[in-house]
């Protein structure tokens, strides 16, 4: 398995039949001409700060994005132990920052001095900061009580909306349309994998995605067949529609796509007792009526002390659109290794699957020219995403 493994990546790593087509001109979005494409007009579009993560796989050429997330619900442990306690912290609030906005946050997580957010710099950018919205608002409403004749101040509100009840949610922003919530945007794609599935809706945007289809969850003795004429792969990723954390994830070889299928559609208590029972134990209580199936993607090999690793990357951004301005700000990047390295023994999980954790080796640093290339289609691919999630906000 190893040896084979480690064949597979290195083979997929030099594959130079695959060519993306970057189009001389940003891709149309549905409903507007080419013309307003090329120049970026974006005045009509709502305003919005999106703080977010990709995590992706490269090849060496080309990027793959397996999936969104939320910048505020991560921790960057990978990055800290890298650069240093709460280094990606400090950034985010740094960039966030320069908006010129005063800061509010809502919530209790980022308050503690004792974890890895940067809480100095957190205090020192932060204007107020409130663990519930109804504490907000019994701070804000007097404000704007005074400020009534006055032209509405933008105020930039980072709040832990998972956690916050999405109604109450709602009528603050609808109450006060002068705060701009960070991530309004792109929340409902962040947390949700089918919803970002769909935003890859073309031949060009599916060149950044592994090829990937829901189906139903019911098992039939036909499922994996259908499934690797859908999708041809040697490999497979099958992923819940709306989860996070890898809970649920499992990669593994094609000829166990139609045990696994059937293990996960049809549980029983042998879930729990399987080896990564953050990736099995999950399906004992998975509600969702489908299943999201990939076509698994390998990175080039990252060698740490020595050994190679199929890594995953993890780029942050942020992205923004005020005044009439479309903006990606890139934030830095790293590796968030497998468990172990494609030399060594293991499942297929094992040596492909990335597992952030408090381990040696758990991360490392991309190389700047691997970084650039990154940077370059990602500044390509997000403008159009993000106008997409903009026109359904």
């Amino acid at each position: 398995m190893k040896l084979f493994a480690l064949l597979y990546t290195f083979v997929a790593s030099l594959n130079l039949t695959t060519t993306i087509l970057f189009p001389a001109q940003p891709e149309p979005v549905e409903g507007r001409s080419p013309q307003s494409e090329k120049t970026r007009e974006t005045s009509a579009l709502p305003e919005d700060i999106s703080c977010c993560i990709a995590d992706l796989k490269f090849d060496g050429e080309h990027i793959y994005i397996c999936e969104f997330g939320e910048g505020i619900e991560s921790r960057f442990k990978g990055y800290s132990s890298l650069h240093g306690h709460g280094a990606m912290w400090h950034t985010i609030w740094q960039t966030l920052s320069f908006f010129g906005m005063p800061m509010h946050y809502i919530g209790t997580e980022l308050t503690s001095p004792h974890k890895d957010f940067a809480y100095n710099t957190f205090k020192r950018y932060l204007k107020t900061t409130h663990a519930t919205i109804s504490d907000f608002e019994t701070y804000y409403q007097p404000l704007q009580l005074k400020r009534a004749k006055k032209i509405p101040q933008r105020e930039l509100l980072v709040a832990h909306t998972l956690k916050q009840p999405a109604k109450q949610v709602h009528k603050l922003l609808t109450t006060y349309p002068a705060l701009i919530c960070l991530g309004k945007a792109t929340s409902r794609y962040v947390r949700s994998k089918q919803a970002t599935n769909t935003l890859f809706d073309t031949a060009f945007l599916k060149q950044f995605k592994p090829t990937t289809i829901d189906i139903e969850k019911r098992y039939t003795a036909e499922l994996a067949q259908k499934i690797m004429q859908a999708i041809p792969s040697d490999f497979y990723v099958i992923k819940p529609p709306n989860c996070a954390l890898g809970q649920g994830v499992i990669l593994l070889p094609k000829a166990e796509l139609d045990t696994t299928l059937r293990l996960i559609m049809q549980p029983s208590k042998q879930l729990s007792k399987m080896e990564d029972k953050k990736a099995y134990a999950y399906w004992l209580h998975d509600a969702s009526t489908s299943i999201i199936i990939e076509a698994f993607k390998p990175s080039k090999p990252i060698v740490v002390d020595h050994k190679p690793y199929d890594a995953t990357m993890r780029a942050v951004f942020i992205m923004s659109n005020l005044n009439g301005l479309m903006k990606i700000q890139h934030l830095g990047a790293y590796w968030k290794l497998p468990i172990k390295s494609l030399l060594e023994n293991g499942t297929f999980m094992d040596l492909h699957k990335s597992a952030i954790s408090n381990r040696k080796n758990a991360a490392a640093i991309v190389d700047e020219h691997d970084y650039k290339k990154v940077r370059e289609q990602l500044d390509i691919l997000l403008p159009v995403l993000y106008e997409k999630m903009l026109i359904k906000m």
